[in-house]
């Protein structure tokens, strides 16, 4: 991963994300930045929902790799300082960091050849991770969350069970991945709903697709 970290060294991409949409299904965008430490990888986040107009939310995912599985730890922050959750990370971040799936299609974002190779070394980064743990974390400094990292009911964590997903999310998948729960329902469907999971040249069967929809429900 040495040409990785060359390669990418103080670079920030833009991007408008194929994945996330406003409450209204408009575009979001995103300015990612990659770093390392010893032991650790630091990913960078500004995200904006405004069309590219007004405040930018910053956002941090720190992998830590000094043991396996590795461990992620999330950060809302503003102004470089640690704040509230908007929402629980691990609704949408089952498995630390999440592949960054640019529109390159975007009216309004347009991508130079570094950009997609830098996106591309990024995601083959994500990828090697493996399987990522997610400790709750439920204080900031010494005050407890409002917004936890993660829920912690016996049903928001019941694990999914479905053939195709099972090949990278769990124990014992070809990738190991982290386990999918139900309290990330929003997330899975979605990504079901625009053939961003699972990854070609995989398909979920329609009796796949049928229990999918009734163990979330």
């Amino acid at each position: 991963m040495l040409a990785l970290l060359i390669y990418t060294a103080k670079s920030e991409v833009l991007i408008e994300s194929v994945e996330s949409k406003t409450g209204e299904g408009k575009a979001v965008y995103n300015k990612i930045k990659f770093m390392t430490e010893e032991n650790k990888d630091i990913w960078l986040m500004k995200q904006n929902h405004t069309d590219l107009k007004g405040e930018w939310d910053e956002l941090k995912i720190e992998v830590d790799k000094s043991s396996t599985p590795y461990k992620a730890s999330y950060f809302q922050l503003k102004e470089g300082k640690e704040i509230e959750y908007r929402m629980s990370c691990y609704k949408c971040h089952a498995n630390g960091p999440r592949l960054i799936r640019a529109n390159y299609k975007s009216s309004k974002v347009k991508y130079s050849l570094k950009d997609r190779v830098t996106i591309m070394l990024w995601n083959l980064k994500i990828k090697h991770y493996g399987k990522v743990q997610t400790p709750q974390d439920i204080r900031i400094g010494s005050d407890y969350r409002k917004v936890p990292l993660k829920h912690t009911g016996r049903i928001d964590n019941k694990i999914l069970n479905i053939k195709t997903c099972n090949l990278c999310h769990g124990e014992n998948s070809f990738l190991g991945r982290s386990a999918l729960v139900k309290q990330q329902v929003g997330t899975i469907m979605h990504l079901v709903k625009e053939k961003q999971m699972p990854p070609w040249p995989f398909k979920l069967s329609d009796k796949e697709m049928g229990s999918l929809i009734k163990q979330l429900n």
